[in-house]
């Protein structure tokens, strides 16, 4: 560019690095869990508090979460406080559900898992804490849910119980009642997500306070809604990051 065609215009206008999502990634080399890739995450998440959008009522948040291996270890002691045996492979799926819905979910849900050779172990609500919302957050709340799945016939191929998993969730897609979505559900990883500000997020879910919540990596994503209005599907876009 020359230097005259740059006069009366703003600095930022031709860097791409503006009014838009924040992201970014932590891990460890040696991929070893640890809840301080937690910490370190939402730190970071909480500083990019700027690139997201509010809305009017000055707290509720366009949207903010995180990708997370699975923290084995934390669903374990999980479900065994609910009673609930985890096989050595399992899946784990995190639902956003209207009240009504919750039955007709289910039932989708043990269907699907049917045709694909797989079983529901179990349900968990996951703790949440509602005082840390804003009040558009709060109006448009789901239920938030997880199930356990593993494969009926005793299949341990990592590869193909993860593509198994991943048609589950395109089935029940297509047979969940409305306004019923699907987070993540995977034997990899995890996605927690809402209509959040960044200082929000740890206060609302419990689980990201338990230091036995243990991950190799996590993605940390604030939301800057410019095309479509904010909402708690639309939060954290990723399913699965390469």
């Amino acid at each position: 560019m020359r230097l005259g065609s740059a006069r009366g215009r703003h600095p930022n206008w031709s860097h791409p690095d503006h009014d838009a999502c924040g992201t970014g990634f932590v891990t460890r080399l040696g991929g070893a869990p640890s809840y301080e890739i937690i910490h370190i995450s939402l730190t970071a998440l909480e500083r990019l508090t700027h690139r997201g959008g509010v809305d009017a009522d000055g707290a509720s948040g366009d949207g903010a979460g995180l990708l997370t291996s699975l923290p084995q270890k934390f669903f374990r002691e999980r479900t065994r406080e609910l009673q609930i045996e985890l096989p050595e492979h399992f899946g784990v799926g995190c639902a956003f559900l209207p009240g009504s819905a919750t039955t007709e979910f289910r039932a989708a849900i043990e269907i699907a898992a049917d045709t694909g050779r797989l079983r529901v172990l179990g349900w968990r609500r996951v703790p949440v804490n509602v005082n840390a919302l804003g009040r558009k957050a709060l109006e448009t709340m789901p239920e938030i849910w997880q199930f356990f799945v593993a494969a009926s016939d005793g299949a341990k191929e990592a590869e193909g119980f993860e593509r198994r998993l991943m048609l589950l969730r395109k089935r029940a897609e297509s047979l969940m009642p409305p306004r019923c979505y699907l987070s993540s559900l995977s034997s990899r990883t995890i996605v927690y997500k809402g209509l959040l500000t960044p200082w929000q997020f740890p206060q609302f879910y419990e689980d990201l306070r338990d230091p036995s919540f243990a991950v190799a990596f996590a993605v940390f994503h604030q939301r800057y809604s410019t095309n479509t209005q904010p909402s708690w599907d639309l939060a954290q876009p990723f399913r699965y990051v390469a």
